[in-house]
């Protein structure tokens, strides 16, 4: 039996290996953040929430008649966020009624509302909002199914 010459080496494609340890990398990177984002979350209590509700429909009392009946929905997690001012924490509170989203960031140290927001939907959006089928199914990600209160 005749020997076949043997083929050389094939070398290794460092432009693959290094695509690899870069995409190792990322997911390192992702996955580190969705660690930290989940360990550092603190939900929101029931007492936190009853002083949300109440400081964010006393400081939207002017705009809430004219919603009509409306869905206050308290958000389900606290923001903790550093200011110059030191850490603070403040949680969400949306009113919804129709084509129109008022939202307001409430601190809970001091029970201010510091950020309000007024969204009106119009065309597409204002059919989309809320069905099963459109782009906005339900509450938003992070509130339980059971935690709107309906005016």
């Amino acid at each position: 039996m005749a020997d076949l010459p043997s083929s050389p080496a094939a070398p290794r494609n460092i432009w693959k290996i290094a695509a690899l340890v870069s995409l190792l990398l990322i997911a390192a990177v992702f996955a580190s953040r969705a660690m930290l984002l989940r360990d550092h979350r603190v939900a929101t209590t029931e007492d936190q929430s009853r002083a949300a509700l109440a400081a964010a429909t006393a400081a939207l009392q002017p705009q809430l008649p004219g919603l009509g009946p409306y869905n206050a929905t308290v958000g389900r997690y606290v923001f903790t966020m550093d200011t110059p001012f030191g850490p603070k924490t403040a949680v969400p509170v949306f009113f919804t009624a129709g084509n129109t989203t008022l939202t307001a960031l409430v601190d809970l140290s001091t029970g201010e509302v510091v950020q309000t927001v007024e969204v009106h939907s119009t065309g597409w959006m204002s059919d989309f909002k809320g069905s099963r089928r459109g782009f906005f199914p339900g509450p938003p990600r992070g509130f339980p199914p059971g935690s709107s209160v309906h005016r």
